[in-house]
């Protein structure tokens, strides 16, 4: 059975409250958020496609603070960066593999959790927050990244 949180509007926008949940396809592992993500990112690099399946990871950056869990502790897999040699522990539901939320041995604070698995993956806005569409790739020439005034940056092992 799942696991519901009361929630409550925010104190910001009417039409957006702040408190949002998600969790894993089997619902073993729930979470909310108590406030607005400090970023959102946007990544294109290979460990992010790779963890992802896709194209690229949407990440919402939350204080540690601002995310609450329930259910099931999550299963881990710990990777080192081939550039920072910093850890990223991918954090992920053990029955049905769904990932939740990265903690990353630079940002230890915070966790980037999985666009796609809040209940509904299209509530945060990716152009309200300091949007970070940093693309980058090993052995390619192209390379963008986010602009030094809005203090970004990748969250993933290779930045």
């Amino acid at each position: 059975m799942k696991k519901r949180f009361a929630t409550k509007p925010g104190t910001g926008d009417p039409a957006q409250p702040i408190v949002h949940e998600g969790g894993c396809l089997c619902e073993d592992i729930r979470y909310k958020t108590t406030a607005a993500p400090v970023r959102v990112t946007i990544c294109h690099c290979t460990f992010c496609q790779k963890i992802t399946g896709s194209a690229f990871l949407v990440e919402p950056i939350f204080d540690k603070q601002d995310v609450v869990f329930a259910g099931r502790a999550p299963r881990a897999y710990g990777h080192r960066s081939d550039s920072s040699h910093k850890r990223v522990a991918v954090n992920f539901c053990g029955r049905c593999g769904t990932p939740i939320y990265l903690e990353l041995e630079r940002s230890p604070d915070v966790y980037g959790l999985f666009g796609g698995s809040f209940d509904n993956p299209n509530w945060f806005d990716r152009n309200g927050y300091k949007l970070s569409p940093y693309f980058h790739a090993v052995g390619t020439r192209w390379r963008r990244a986010a602009s030094r005034e809005q203090n970004i940056h990748c969250t993933c092992s290779r930045a």
